[in-house]
């Protein structure tokens, strides 16, 4: 019988949990986003400038104009961008398809998101209660 040391152990359990998360990850980031089926509160948001969101050392700049509201989830509205999101971090430049996110609460909260190229999903950054863009 051919024991496995800790080392080995570990590396393993780790691996599995890497795993697990990742199909976990994968299987509810895919699974709600459609087409839109409801009416959305407007059917555009307009920018009337450049807003930049940041984290972090990261930042998003959404560019200014008009935002069609185009897929939904159970919790809110997707409306695209009219361009590509520019986004900086530590390692420089980069363009990215994403737009604004507006929750189905009365409250209207918005975020940005910006679909990750790696994983063809969106990834939401909430953003400051002042942020409101106007309605078409």
């Amino acid at each position: 019988m051919v024991q496995k040391n800790v080392a080995e152990v570990f590396c393993e359990s780790v691996a599995r949990i890497l795993c697990g998360a990742l199909v976990f990850v994968l299987w509810t980031a895919c699974a709600s986003i459609k087409p839109l089926s409801s009416t959305p509160p407007s059917s555009a948001l307009v920018l009337r400038e450049p807003y930049v969101a940041k984290r972090g050392v990261q930042t998003l700049t959404l560019p200014a104009g008009r935002y069609a509201a185009s897929m939904e989830d159970k919790a809110g509205y997707y409306y695209a961008a009219p361009a590509k999101l520019i986004g900086h971090d530590i390692l420089g430049n980069y363009l990215l398809d994403g737009g604004i996110y507006r929750t189905r609460s009365p409250d209207d909260k918005f975020s940005v998101y910006h679909i990750s190229p790696q994983w063809g999903n969106p990834a939401r950054w909430k953003l400051p209660a002042g942020f409101l863009p106007s309605p078409e």
